[in-house]
């Protein structure tokens, strides 16, 4: 038969709780923080290669920023998709940014799919 003491878990105090869970908190927390920083890291680099200037689109599109405004106007390419404006509110002089990717995306579909003027 076991005897009372037998029974009792082994005791431990409240302050080493304590110390135990904030220091797991605090490994989480530095988890979490680096994960978020890999995070950030990555979604500036995906979209400040994927937005870009003028000059610079119409480079790796292999046409003239000219060529980019005229594009700009047609029904093909769409506001907050394949170009925006990074003018601040209520600027006359608008000043564009183009996606890459996305306006590749619309000159390559056969000249029957694209939209008329």
């Amino acid at each position: 038969m076991m005897t009372k003491d037998e029974h009792k878990p082994p005791t431990v105090s409240l302050d080493e709780l304590d110390r135990e869970a904030i220091a797991a908190l605090t490994a989480a927390a530095n988890q979490l923080s680096q994960a978020l920083a890999l995070l950030t890291k990555q979604l500036e680099e995906k979209y400040s290669e994927r937005w870009m200037t003028p000059d610079l689109a119409a480079r790796e599109l292999g046409v003239t920023a000219k060529v980019l405004d005229y594009w700009r106007e047609s029904p093909e390419f769409e506001h907050g998709i394949h170009y925006r404006s990074i003018a601040k509110p209520r600027a006359v002089i608008q000043r564009w940014q183009y996606n890459v990717p996305q306006c590749r995306q619309a000159l390559a579909k056969p000249p029957e799919k694209h939209k008329a003027f």
